[in-house]
């Protein structure tokens, strides 16, 4: 997996800055559940969500490794509900270049989960690159992807769903600013900043600008396998159907678990374990 930089650094110390990172995560989630009764039907035009995502890639040799997460989305002042799953493959072809393939899987209700009407499900294909990039003190990431979109018509009784293939491309680039080090210089406390271009292609009628996400977030990693990011992306999104621009703003947790897999199905071994020849901490938490 691609390493985070490890230029040397003088830890930059603030105060409190762990430990409130917890505390901002905590309100978030809290306000999160808060605004779930208050939801009604009708979806805004301009739309606020809450992704909440959990994110794992397991190391099976110095090469390979498996890829899942999976996310529920939920919209401010809506019904609308998103839920997703996604296996993938990774093949570390260089020490800062990895090649995945994966297959996801999304439901979306925009009546709510309760309700099926409406309904739609996805089937989505892809295929990535992700390059990583030594900045002085930071790591900087190029991502690549492609995306085969089979979208569904919304569920209504009596009427047979139909199908688009949909083609897409995506860009993004992130960099993880260090702003607190452990002993072993490894950074425990980042900010993570990424802006993402998604591109429609094949699509008759439809504009080629799909959307834009611009995202600031903060980091914590106590250790190599595990770790906790949340910030918020806007995303200016254009529909296929046309229309104007919307303005969306989006909150995002998410949890990060790097374990090896032959670790996940033994007992744990008295003392230190030995490492995945070749395993090395993955990128910063990003929605896929």
């Amino acid at each position: 997996m691609i390493r985070h930089s490890d230029s040397p650094m003088p830890a930059l110390v603030i105060p409190g800055l762990v430990r409130g990172a917890w505390i901002n995560i905590a309100v978030l989630l809290a306000l999160t559940a808060a605004v779930a009764p208050a939801q009604v039907a009708a979806i805004p035009f301009n739309k606020q969500q809450q992704w909440l995502f959990y994110n794992a890639d397991h190391a099976v040799t110095s090469k390979w490794g498996v890829h899942f997460d999976g996310s529920w989305r939920q919209m401010n002042r809506s019904a609308w509900n998103q839920w997703n799953i996604r296996p993938g493959v990774n093949y570390q072809a260089r020490h800062n270049v990895q090649i995945s393939a994966a297959y996801a899987y999304f439901n979306t209700h925009p009546n709510g989960l309760a309700s099926m009407a409406g309904a739609a499900p996805e089937h989505r294909l892809q295929e990535q690159l992700l390059v990583g990039q030594p900045a002085g003190e930071f790591a900087v990431r190029h991502r690549l992807r492609l995306d085969q979109r089979f979208i569904g018509s919304g569920y209504a009784a009596g009427r047979g769903r139909g199908w688009d293939l949909q083609h897409r491309i995506r860009y993004m680039l992130r960099a993880d600013i260090p702003l607190k080090k452990g002993r072993d210089e490894r950074p425990v406390v980042y900010l993570g900043l990424y802006d993402e271009v998604f591109s429609r292609f094949g699509c008759a009628g439809a504009s080629s600008f799909e959307q834009n996400r611009l995202y600031a977030g903060i980091g914590f990693r106590p250790s190599k396998k595990y770790g906790i990011e949340s910030g918020v992306f806007n995303q200016r999104f254009k529909p296929a159907a046309g229309g104007r621009l919307e303005n969306n703003y989006v909150l995002v947790v998410t949890f990060i678990n790097q374990v090896p897999l032959r670790d996940l199905f033994r007992r744990r071994e008295s003392g230190n374990q030995r490492q995945v020849k070749g395993e090395r901490p993955g990128p910063g938490a990003t929605p896929r």
